[in-house]
């Protein structure tokens, strides 16, 4: 539509406006150069800086010769060392017949489809990944598993193949869990409801596949068990219990912050007017290539529990994706990550559609999404708009702020969700009362 439009195109024309290049041609012909270069070739050049000033295509052009001179002398040096070790022979290898060796595919084997080089869908066909859809994403957890029940799909790596034949090593994000894919996690209100009971057969060898799956219809087997000589038998059993679930939305913003060339590049961040101090990810800082300044900070959280201590601050400038001349300079302390992905669960459709009439500061925010940026206290009262604050109150609320209008508050899943009702049932054998029937056995009468 005309509004994605002015999105796309005006910020980043605005961004770049921002810039204050003295030479434009100039900027556009060094982002097309530098893009072509290797990635190793990108990474020598962007240490050989010694100046925090945008470099030239010139300089780019420069250093690209003196990496050739330096191929080219190295290449001159190792060419006289290769033929003279090449006209040595060695006797005991001389001697031996030339061997080949031929590997076949098993006949039982079937060979892998080949693989496309652009990845497509397997929901919307588009091209990306299942793992990036937003319609596979959007659907409740009901949704999710009918329709990898329909497509015959891994529930633990939603790949082409039955769970019991999955050989992923991944893990659920949010219970470390290896019998379901992060997104398949019961969190949303529709989980389905699950009866599980463990196998007491002492024959049977726990093995890492025995994992509680959704789709694996379990049955409780009791061959062989038998109380009298079995050391220990565990019963686990489950009834779901429905009640009312409902989660705090925290505000969230999609925002552009200024790199170490002056470019401005997105990121998400979290608005937290409890905090003392601004925190971005040390992945974030990375990748904007920001100078990080030595200084000791030590992070406590609720209840006085020390958090860690960082160790690096850096300087950083944000402004909005939208048309804007405001800039918010502070200083964020370092850290390896700033808080889990939120939000913590997955919201409705019916969230985002309440206010989609709106300037939104996160498009995403009914969307689980990484966090790169955590706004305190210092900068909070800067983001309101000047004129007036305005506030639309409800469940969740929303308020207007330099980035657009913030969503947060509380938010009521439905239909509830299902909490489980676990029992544990556990049947040991007396280890004494065992040995004293053995000793009674055993035990040498005196004449």
């Amino acid at each position: 539509n005309l509004q994605s439009f002015l999105d796309v195109f005006n910020t980043t024309v605005s961004a770049y406006n921002n810039l204050e290049l003295e030479d434009h041609n100039d900027y556009v012909l060094f982002q097309c150069a530098f893009r072509t270069l290797p990635s190793e070739t990108r990474i020598l050049f962007e240490r050989s800086l010694k100046s925090r000033t945008i470099p030239s295509f010139q300089e780019l052009i420069q250093f690209v010769e003196d990496q050739c001179k330096i191929e080219e002398l190295t290449r001159r040096v190792s060419t006289p060392n290769i033929l003279k070790s090449s006209t040595s022979k060695t006797p005991s290898l001389s001697k031996r017949n030339p061997q080949s060796l031929i590997v076949t595919p098993d006949a039982g084997e079937e060979n892998p489809p080949p693989r496309s080089s652009t990845p497509s869908c397997p929901y919307c066909q588009g091209v990306h990944s299942i793992y990036g859809c937003k319609g596979y994403s959007r659907l409740p957890l009901n949704g999710k598993y009918d329709w990898l029940r329909q497509m015959n799909r891994c529930f633990r790596c939603l790949g082409t193949h039955n769970r019991q034949k999955c050989s992923s090593q991944g893990k659920c994000d949010h219970c470390n869990s290896g019998a379901h894919h992060s997104s398949l996690h019961k969190l949303d209100a529709s989980a389905p409801n699950t009866n599980v009971c463990l196998s007491l057969d002492p024959q049977a060898t726990p093995t890492p596949e025995t994992a509680v799956d959704e789709n694996d219809s379990l049955t409780l087997n009791t061959t062989g068990f038998d109380p009298a000589r079995t050391s220990l038998q565990t019963l686990l059993t489950g009834l779901p219990s429905v009640h009312t679930s409902r989660t705090v939305l925290l505000g969230t913003v999609q925002a552009l912050i200024r790199n170490k060339w002056g470019k401005m590049e997105p990121i998400r961040l979290v608005i937290d007017s409890g905090s003392q101090i601004c925190l971005i990810s040390a992945e974030c800082a990375q990748r904007l290539a920001l100078p990080v300044f030595s200084k000791e900070t030590n992070i406590d959280g609720a209840l006085s529990q020390n958090l860690g201590t960082s160790t690096g601050i850096v300087s950083c400038t944000l402004s909005s994706r939208y048309p804007s001349s405001r800039l918010l300079t502070t200083e964020a302390v370092v850290v390896r990550r700033v808080c889990s992905n939120l939000p913590t669960v997955s919201l409705p459709d019916e969230v985002y559609k309440n206010f989609a009439h709106l300037q939104l500061a996160d498009m995403s925010f009914c969307n689980k999404g990484k966090i790169d940026f955590l706004l305190g206290a210092s900068l909070y009262t800067q983001i309101f708009e000047r004129d007036c604050c305005s506030i639309i109150q409800g469940q969740p609320s929303a308020f207007e702020t330099m980035f657009g209008w913030v969503i947060m508050g509380n938010v009521t899943i439905s239909p509830a969700a299902n909490s489980p009702h676990v029992s544990l049932l556990t049947c040991e054998v007396d280890l004494d009362r065992t040995l004293q029937e053995f000793w009674k056995c055993e035990e040498v009468t005196s004449r």
